[in-house]
């Protein structure tokens, strides 16, 4: 079964509503798209850019599909993940963690994606950042899911050396932000994160 959201699910209206603009140009990915609000969402704000929605459930990606057909939003492509050309590199990452997926998926999927961002030279969790979803030197992804659960997910990425810290929160879920490994792991364990 496919736990995708739809339109009254809270963790995508957060991410809508407290979730920077998508770049107004560039190249943006929604990982697991279920049933594509989020990528139809953004790909309204940016027509300029390049939007792909990805997801290894055929259902979800027919829903994302049609979705951004009715919307007649031509800067959306719908594909299996493999699909993506392995050359290609993200200004932005939104995503929706699923709630049924394992913390061992979890960190197998962000690990083979968080490092396709364009990558930073300089801290890109820079407050002076924080109003779009791509800096000036490189991408960022945004995850939204289960605050409990977000608070594990973000010690992990920074122990394996991704530049972590929360975004955005409400009573039950919190978007984290997310940039390439600026630092090492050992710099991030060392200091207690990046922040």
């Amino acid at each position: 079964m496919h736990d995708g959201p739809d339109d009254t699910d809270p963790a995508v209206a957060l991410l809508l509503r407290k979730g920077p603009p998508p770049p107004a140009t560039g190249i943006t990915l929604d990982l697991v798209c279920h049933d594509g609000a989020i990528v139809c969402g953004l790909a309204a704000q940016a027509p300029d850019s390049t939007f792909w929605a990805v997801d290894v459930d055929r259902a979800a990606r027919d829903m994302t599909r049609r979705r951004a057909a009715e919307a007649a939003l031509d800067n959306v492509a719908v594909v299996a993940p493999e699909a993506v050309p392995e050359a290609e590199r993200f200004d932005a990452i939104y995503c929706r963690v699923p709630e049924s997926l394992a913390d061992p998926d979890l960190d197998r999927l962000l690990q083979t994606w968080l490092a396709r961002l364009v990558p930073h030279e300089e801290n890109p969790l820079s407050r002076s950042y924080r109003e779009g979803s791509r800096g000036p030197h490189g991408g960022r992804a945004f995850l939204v899911l289960e605050r409990r659960r977000a608070v594990a997910l973000q010690r992990r990425l920074q122990r394996d050396g991704f530049l972590t810290e929360r975004f955005a929160s409400n009573r039950r879920h919190r978007v984290l932000v997310v940039a390439g490994t600026l630092t090492s792991a050992r710099e991030v364990s060392e200091t207690g994160g990046p922040m």
